[in-house]
């Protein structure tokens, strides 16, 4: 089957996450949703990784597979108008068999936003900043500096979870090694 990148932008504020989850409404199951609504039947989204409960996104990744008669269809514009109106699919196109959301990305950025104001956090941006009074921005500065750089955080993963994920149609890389 044809298989559809798209990136999507989010407000997580009332999600559980990324993956579907027996406990509350995800961004993939509102995605799968609409989806199989436009396909007439259920397919499965794949993310470029998972979100934490109230994480918001400006540019995920993730792809589906459709079947031929529907490769024609306007995704962004008909997902757009159906997906509530936090959740936007910003883009889409055609991709290989190949590509995976996952396996084929190249990086990931995350954002973190500091409100230093004493007084307030505007009530705009009060759901996506993090208000901190008097922060020690030298101290801040010096411990961002050890970040930069490449730097193997393995000892952040899940005990059991292989250093290089497997995909039977995406070959692992060369140097991929299982965690011991």
């Amino acid at each position: 089957m044809p298989r559809i990148k798209i990136i999507v932008a989010y407000v997580g504020t009332r999600y559980h996450g990324w993956q579907i989850q027996t406990n509350g409404s995800s961004i993939q199951e509102e995605l799968e949703k609409r989806i199989a609504r436009i396909a007439g039947t259920h397919i499965r989204v794949h993310g470029s990784g998972r979100t934490d409960s109230g994480v918001h996104a400006m540019a995920q990744t993730a792809h589906f597979d459709v079947p031929d008669t529907k490769t024609d269809i306007p995704w962004t514009r008909a997902l757009n108008s159906m997906l509530p109106a936090d959740i936007r699919v910003l883009h889409h196109r055609m991709v290989d068999d190949e590509f995976h959301a996952r396996f084929s990305a190249t990086g990931k950025r995350y954002s973190y936003t500091l409100w230093t104001d004493s007084r307030f956090v505007l009530p705009q941006r009060a759901p996506f900043v993090w208000a901190v009074r008097s922060p020690d921005l030298t101290a801040m500065d010096n411990a961002a500096a050890l970040l930069i750089g490449t730097h193997d955080f393995a000892s952040f993963q899940n005990a059991g979870t292989p250093r290089c994920a497997r995909y039977e149609a995406f070959p692992a890389p060369a140097d991929c090694i299982p965690a011991k």
